[in-house]
């Protein structure tokens, strides 16, 4: 039975519920339940030696030593002794009365009662888990604040790597940090700078597409991709993999637009792979959006030459200089254009020298295209076409090259291209003369007096049109006007005597003899040599009864023109009886004779009166201008030395001899009228003619010539 005692103390059982029970022998601990809790029975230990147990303290190093001094003991539990009477090698008790344990109170114990006070007043401060004396009161954390903290440490050691330069080792610890904490946009930005220090541009560009997904608000991530496409389309670039590079410029713009340089790496691609007209394109898109950036124009420039836009590439370089003035490529490019011009003159006028006008011109028009600037080209390329004959283009140079004179009169390109402008106007109002567009030929004639009004020949050129259009005072105030300017020129006189000889012809068809008169002698007066005027004012002069002044002018007519038809007619007339050769070889004849070796011109230019404006309702519906007449105080454009090389409609002879010819026409018309006349006898049928007869069967029998038999009456025969 002892020994089943001892096995269930052991065991940790309770100590009261055994029957065997002895109070002698009982642990007092186990009486206190504040004390009992602090025990683990786990770990408890039991010396087994046939005779008592020993229960050890649960914690080993927790206050061993005032455990000691507490009890006297190696700890805290007391050693009691379970007599067993049927073991005979226990120890003998001793035997306490019924009455000393009345006395006493409490069962026996191997410890007085004052310690066991003293033990309950020190338990709260020695076992109570409330009164533990620790140094800093920890709270256990929690699992975020663990991989928190882990993560942390290792984007630290990250970070150190990558100042170290071991990019691949730092990447290991972001791998592990980015596992635990996957949601944060700085650890995909630090792996991404990684990934650039390694070249792998892909894996970073990937990162930085989370960053950007993760925090989409965050602008510097944009800004990071961007470059990031920029850089790997500069290196694709580099290695000459140009559509590859293109793709990743073309990201990068479209995620910076407002940065230039993207958009200008692009164009380079586009560039290099010959894609020439997408590229002027965006050149072109970029600049609506940026026009002040002088790299642009000069790529559009170079861009311009490539097509052989050499005008539109001028006109770039120009820009960009003018922008940027000391743009050293701009610069480079202005010079060269120059140059290249210069070059292009100069085999123009070597080929105009040798009279190859049209490859000339070829040579001078790309002059022009390669620097439009010049105005001397457009004045070369001008004339040119005048001797070619293409008056229109002519007229459109002469002009361009005074607009880019801006019109400053002491350029002396400015003067030279006026005076070309109008020997154009001129040489092409002959034309439109010759081929009798007559209007069109005062239209240029008088842009050309606008533009000049001090030239002689424009203004007889449009006297001449005038003429020929019947418009004989136009005509006439043309001629005077420049007979004012040159009052030597013999040829404006000898038109204007035929103009006052036409308006003599008119009055005297309307009989209006002293009028007419007047301008027969007028006529005289400005050309003396002409012996059909001295013939129309004797027949003036004899319709006036004037026979000494008709026989006069009779004579001298025929001296001067002796084979002329109209003489005739009057001779018979004012000399009856009379031959050509007896009127030749009188006595008047030979003082005419002597009178024309002294005849003159005995008249003095007219002083003209400006002319309006407008003229007349008529000239404004055939010159659709204002023409104007000069005055001496207005100033005007002096042209070098004349125009010399000016073209007449007619020339004097021509102009003589047309009127010659008109008046020889006219007696042939009248001598035809004359002599071919029709007779008064008419032998022409007047009537329609009658029918034939016809032969009556009754007088069938009767002979010819006989009777014809008439009846008595009716019925009689």
């Amino acid at each position: 039975m002892a020994e089943a005692s001892k096995d269930k103390i052991v065991a940790g059982e309770n100590i009261l519920n055994m029957p065997e029970f002895q109070p002698q022998n009982v642990n007092v601990h186990q009486f206190y339940p504040e004390l009992a809790h602090n025990f683990d029975q786990n770990s408890t230990k039991f010396l087994k030696n046939g005779k008592e147990s020993k229960v050890t303290d649960p914690c080993e190093d927790v206050e061993q030593e005032e455990l000691d001094a507490e009890y006297g003991t190696s700890g805290p539990l007391v050693t009691v002794e379970i007599n067993d009477n049927n073991s005979a090698d226990n120890d003998p008790q001793p035997d306490f009365d019924a009455e000393e344990e009345e006395e006493a109170g409490v069962f026996p114990t191997a410890v007085d009662e004052e310690t066991l006070d003293a033990a309950k007043a020190r338990q709260k401060s020695i076992f109570t888990t409330e009164n533990w004396q620790s140094p800093v009161n920890q709270i256990n954390p929690g699992m975020q604040e663990i991989i928190d903290e882990t993560m942390q440490q290792h984007l630290d050691h990250a970070v150190q790597l990558k100042e170290n330069g071991e990019h691949q080792a730092a990447l290991l610890f972001l791998n592990k940090a980015i596992s635990l904490v996957p949601n944060n946009p700085g650890l995909y930005v630090q792996r991404a700078e990684n990934y650039i220090q390694l070249c792998d541009f892909q894996s970073a560009i990937l990162n930085l597409k989370k960053t950007c997904l993760l925090d989409p608000h965050n602008d510097d991530c944009y800004v990071q991709l961007a470059f990031l496409y920029f850089f790997e389309g500069q290196t694709l670039f580099d290695k000459q993999l140009y559509p590859e590079a293109l793709e990743s410029f073309s990201r990068a713009a479209e995620m910076q637009p407002n940065n230039i340089g993207y958009h200008i790496r692009s164009i380079s691609c586009l560039a290099a792979l010959q894609r020439h007209g997408e590229c002027l394109a965006l050149i072109n898109k970029r600049l609506e959006i940026d026009s002040s950036n002088p790299d642009l124009y000069i790529m559009r420039a170079r861009l311009h030459e490539m097509f052989r836009n050499t005008t539109l590439s001028y006109y770039d370089v120009k820009d960009a200089l003018t922008i940027n003035d000391n743009h050293f490529e701009a610069k480079e490019m202005m010079s060269m254009l120059e140059k290249r011009a210069a070059d292009y003159k100069s085999q123009a006028m070597n080929l105009s020298v040798l009279g190859k006008n049209r490859e000339a011109l070829q040579k001078i028009s790309v002059a022009i295209e390669t620097n439009p600037a010049v105005a001397d080209f457009h004045v070369h390329r001008g004339a040119l076409h005048r001797k070619l004959h293409d008056f229109n283009a002519a007229i459109d140079d002469f002009l361009l090259a005074l607009d880019k004179c801006e019109h400053n009169e002491e350029d002396p390109v400015y003067s030279d291209a006026q005076r070309q402008l109008l020997l154009t106007y001129n040489d092409f109002a002959v034309e439109c003369f010759q081929k009798s567009f007559y209007d069109e030929a005062i239209i240029l004639l008088n842009k050309a007096i606008k533009g000049e009004k001090n030239e002689k020949g424009l203004y007889v050129n449009r006297g001449d049109c005038f003429f020929k259009q019947n418009e004989l005072n136009f005509a006439l105030q043309d001629y005077q006007q420049a007979l004012e300017l040159d009052a030597s020129d013999l040829g404006v006189k000898a038109r204007i005597a035929v103009v006052q000889h036409e308006f003599g012809i008119d009055n005297y068809q309307n009989k209006n003899y002293v009028v007419a008169q007047t301008k027969f002698t007028l006529a005289i007066q400005y050309n003396p040599r002409v012996g059909q005027f001295y013939i129309s004012r004797a027949r003036t002069r004899y319709m006036m009864e004037n026979s000494d002044g008709a026989r006069q002018d009779l004579v001298m007519g025929l001296l001067l023109d002796p084979s002329n038809e109209d003489i005739v007619s009057i001779l018979s007339r004012l000399f009856p009886g009379k031959s050509v050769a007896d009127v030749i070889d009188s006595p008047a004849a030979a003082g005419a004779q002597r009178a024309l070796h002294n005849l003159v011109s005995t008249v003095s230019p007219v002083r003209l009166q400006p002319l309006p404006a407008n003229r007349s309702d008529e000239f404004d519906d055939q010159c659709n201008t204002e023409a104007s007449s000069p005055t001496h105080d207005s100033p005007v454009v002096e042209i070098s030395r004349g125009l010399s090389s000016l073209k007449s409609c007619i020339t004097d002879k021509d102009f003589n001899l047309k009127f010659i010819n008109q008046k020889k026409k006219a007696n042939y018309q009248v001598k035809d009228a004359l002599l071919n006349r029709k007779p008064l006898k008419n032998t022409h049928p007047r009537i329609q003619p009658l029918p034939p007869a016809v032969q009556s069967s009754e007088r069938s029998d009767q002979k010819p010539g006989s009777w014809r038999t008439f009846s008595l009456g009716i019925g009689i025969k």
